[in-house]
């Protein structure tokens, strides 16, 4: 049985959300992973709403504080737009009240406990040092023990687990990515509810590196789907890629999305 497939939208792109999804449908989606980045509790209720009268399924994902994610030049853009959380907002003040799954950064897993549609992503924010506010390693502990939902991002568990701020800093082995990759699945499979399918060009850069057109990266995707197959694993794939690699184009949907099955079979 295939799995459904996702695709992420971010309003503060400027993507207008009906023709998105009208498009995502036309193109095979299942569903639509609506970031809550600049977007109002009534918004998001709005954008569910709609997802939901084009037969899509639907579930959000966390923003952030520019204290908590200040990595990324076009993160201070969001900033200055006013599109981000305020400094020491809690999950309660953030999150619209619905019963659809959230995807949520990785330390703020206390603020998940008791909430069973709240999904611990493979990354955390950072404190004021710029390091992360949970290890990799301290954020399976957590999950095992209080058998915590998560969405397992190849992109971002790579980071957290090689303990670097940017692709940029991945080994340049594609075994040694592989073989964190699976280690990782090992360890957190069992929990996965999601998958968000990245992939990386380390020598792109900090930010242009990231999120690139799957299969034209280096990530071993492939590898890593067909453990995960073999696993017996059921749920939901998000192929997150770059909006400057589709905007416009229907057809690189339909591709991204069969290509993200492909991998699967």
């Amino acid at each position: 049985m295939e799995p459904p497939v996702f695709i992420p939208y971010m309003r503060v792109l400027g993507l207008p959300f009906v023709t998105t999804l009208r498009g995502a449908r036309a193109a095979g989606f299942r569903g639509v992973e609506i970031s809550l980045l600049g977007m109002s509790k009534k918004a998001a209720k709005d954008c569910r709403r709609v997802a939901q009268s084009l037969g899509l399924a639907a579930h959000f994902h966390q923003a952030w504080s520019i204290d908590e994610n200040p990595t990324h030049w076009f993160n201070h853009l969001f900033y200055w737009l006013g599109c981000t959380q305020p400094t020491g907002y809690t999950l309660a003040e953030h999150l619209p009240e619905d019963d659809l799954p959230v995807v949520v950064y990785a330390d703020r897993w206390r603020e998940v406990l008791g909430h069973p549609n709240r999904w611990l992503q493979t990354d955390s924010c950072f404190n004021e040092h710029l390091a992360r506010r949970i290890t990799c390693e301290d954020f399976i502990k957590v999950v095992h023990k209080h058998s915590l939902p998560v969405v397992f991002d190849t992109q971002h568990y790579l980071e957290m687990s090689f303990g670097v701020s940017g692709v940029e800093g991945f080994p340049e082995s594609v075994s040694a990515l592989r073989d964190r990759l699976i280690q990782g699945w090992r360890e957190l499979g069992p929990l996965v509810k999601e998958i968000h399918l990245c992939d990386s060009n380390p020598a792109l850069g900090h930010s242009a590196g990231r999120n690139v057109f799957l299969g034209q990266g280096r990530l071993p995707l492939r590898d890593f789907c067909r453990f995960v197959k073999e696993s017996g694993w059921e749920g939901a794939v998000t192929p997150e890629v770059s909006p400057a690699h589709v905007l416009g184009r229907r057809r690189r949907l339909e591709e991204i999305r069969k290509l993200a099955l492909q991998y699967f079979e």
